[in-house]
Protein backbone atom coordinates (compact mmCIF):
# COMPACT_ATOMS: atom_id res chain seq x y z
CA UNK A 1 0.00 0.00 0.00
CA UNK A 2 1.12 3.33 -0.71
CA UNK A 3 1.28 5.33 2.85
CA UNK A 4 3.97 6.93 2.60
CA UNK A 5 3.93 10.17 4.38
CA UNK A 6 7.97 10.34 5.49
CA UNK A 7 10.83 9.77 3.54
CA UNK A 8 14.59 10.78 3.97
CA UNK A 9 16.11 12.61 1.34
CA UNK A 10 19.69 12.13 1.25
CA UNK A 11 20.46 14.45 -1.37
CA UNK A 12 19.86 17.50 0.43
CA UNK A 13 23.31 19.32 -0.69
CA UNK A 14 25.25 18.96 2.34
CA UNK A 15 24.99 15.14 3.36
CA UNK A 16 22.71 15.20 6.31
CA UNK A 17 19.13 13.16 6.24
CA UNK A 18 15.83 14.80 6.25
CA UNK A 19 12.82 14.31 6.84
CA UNK A 20 10.55 15.43 3.70
CA UNK A 21 6.73 15.47 3.41
CA UNK A 22 6.08 12.81 0.50
CA UNK A 23 1.89 13.33 -0.69
CA UNK A 24 0.22 9.93 -0.42
CA UNK A 25 -2.49 8.92 -3.04
CA UNK A 26 -5.07 9.64 -0.77
CA UNK A 27 -3.48 13.65 -0.69
CA UNK A 28 -2.82 13.21 -4.15
CA UNK A 29 -6.79 12.68 -5.22
CA UNK A 30 -8.59 14.27 -2.42
CA UNK A 31 -6.08 17.49 -2.27
CA UNK A 32 -2.95 19.13 -0.50
CA UNK A 33 -5.15 20.50 2.49
CA UNK A 34 -3.74 20.70 6.38
CA UNK A 35 -6.89 18.94 7.17
CA UNK A 36 -6.30 15.86 4.15
CA UNK A 37 -2.96 15.86 5.01
CA UNK A 38 -3.89 15.64 8.71
CA UNK A 39 -7.00 12.74 7.95
CA UNK A 40 -4.38 10.99 5.90
CA UNK A 41 -2.02 10.69 8.72
CA UNK A 42 -4.68 9.46 10.94
CA UNK A 43 -5.67 6.70 8.17
CA UNK A 44 -2.00 5.71 7.60
CA UNK A 45 -1.45 5.24 11.54
CA UNK A 46 -4.44 3.46 12.49
CA UNK A 47 -3.18 1.47 14.74
CA UNK A 48 -1.27 3.92 16.70
CA UNK A 49 -2.22 6.46 18.76
CA UNK A 50 -0.54 9.89 18.24
CA UNK A 51 -0.05 13.15 19.84
CA UNK A 52 -0.35 16.41 18.46
CA UNK A 53 3.34 16.72 17.85
CA UNK A 54 3.92 13.78 15.98
CA UNK A 55 0.84 14.70 13.60
CA UNK A 56 2.76 18.14 13.06
CA UNK A 57 6.36 16.66 12.68
CA UNK A 58 5.29 14.05 10.25
CA UNK A 59 2.42 16.44 7.86
CA UNK A 60 5.02 19.45 8.23
CA UNK A 61 2.43 21.51 9.44
CA UNK A 62 2.56 23.93 12.54
CA UNK A 63 1.19 22.94 15.74
CA UNK A 64 -1.49 25.59 15.77
CA UNK A 65 -2.99 24.12 12.81
CA UNK A 66 -2.95 21.18 13.66
CA UNK A 67 -4.19 21.73 17.28
CA UNK A 68 -6.83 23.57 15.14
CA UNK A 69 -7.86 20.33 12.98
CA UNK A 70 -7.85 18.20 15.71
CA UNK A 71 -10.47 19.76 17.63
CA UNK A 72 -12.59 19.96 14.88
CA UNK A 73 -11.58 16.37 14.19
CA UNK A 74 -12.86 15.91 17.43
CA UNK A 75 -15.99 17.32 17.37
CA UNK A 76 -16.67 15.58 14.22
CA UNK A 77 -15.71 11.75 16.16
CA UNK A 78 -13.24 11.69 13.31
CA UNK A 79 -10.63 10.67 15.92
CA UNK A 80 -10.77 9.86 19.25
CA UNK A 81 -8.95 10.85 22.31
CA UNK A 82 -6.98 7.66 23.77
CA UNK A 83 -4.01 8.38 26.35
CA UNK A 84 -2.13 10.82 27.66
CA UNK A 85 1.70 10.43 28.07
CA UNK A 86 2.82 12.71 30.64
CA UNK A 87 1.64 16.20 29.42
CA UNK A 88 0.30 15.15 25.78
CA UNK A 89 -2.89 13.79 24.43
CA UNK A 90 -2.28 10.99 22.57
CA UNK A 91 -5.01 10.38 19.75
CA UNK A 92 -6.49 7.81 17.00
CA UNK A 93 -8.65 7.56 14.03
CA UNK A 94 -12.53 6.68 15.34
CA UNK A 95 -13.34 3.63 12.93
CA UNK A 96 -16.52 3.20 14.80
CA UNK A 97 -17.29 6.26 13.38
CA UNK A 98 -19.19 4.99 9.62
CA UNK A 99 -17.71 7.33 7.39
CA UNK A 100 -14.20 7.27 8.49
CA UNK A 101 -14.93 3.48 7.43
CA UNK A 102 -15.65 4.77 3.94
CA UNK A 103 -12.72 7.00 4.11
CA UNK A 104 -10.82 4.43 5.23
CA UNK A 105 -12.03 2.41 2.01
CA UNK A 106 -11.15 4.96 -0.16
CA UNK A 107 -7.76 5.43 0.48
CA UNK A 108 -7.87 0.99 -0.10
CA UNK A 109 -9.18 1.47 -3.30
CA UNK A 110 -6.54 4.08 -4.03
CA UNK A 111 -4.23 2.33 -2.88
CA UNK A 112 -5.36 -0.98 -4.70
CA UNK A 113 -6.19 0.50 -8.12
CA UNK A 114 -2.27 1.94 -8.40
CA UNK A 115 -0.71 -1.14 -7.38
CA UNK A 116 -3.12 -2.78 -9.94
CA UNK A 117 -1.63 -0.03 -12.44
CA UNK A 118 1.72 -0.76 -11.70
CA UNK A 119 1.37 -4.49 -11.91
CA UNK A 120 -0.51 -4.14 -15.65
CA UNK A 121 3.07 -2.04 -16.56
CA UNK A 122 5.38 -4.43 -14.61
CA UNK A 123 3.68 -7.38 -17.07
CA UNK A 124 3.69 -5.44 -20.13
CA UNK A 125 7.12 -4.48 -19.78
CA UNK A 126 8.02 -9.10 -18.94
CA UNK A 127 6.06 -9.61 -21.81
CA UNK A 128 8.96 -7.50 -24.04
Amino acid sequence: MYYSILHYNEHNGNGDNMMMYEKSLFVKYLGDSPYIRVLDYFIANDIYDCSLQDVADATELSRNTVRRIIKEMLELKIIKPTRNVGRAKMFQINKENEYVRHLIKLDLSLSKQYSDTLEGKVEAIAEK
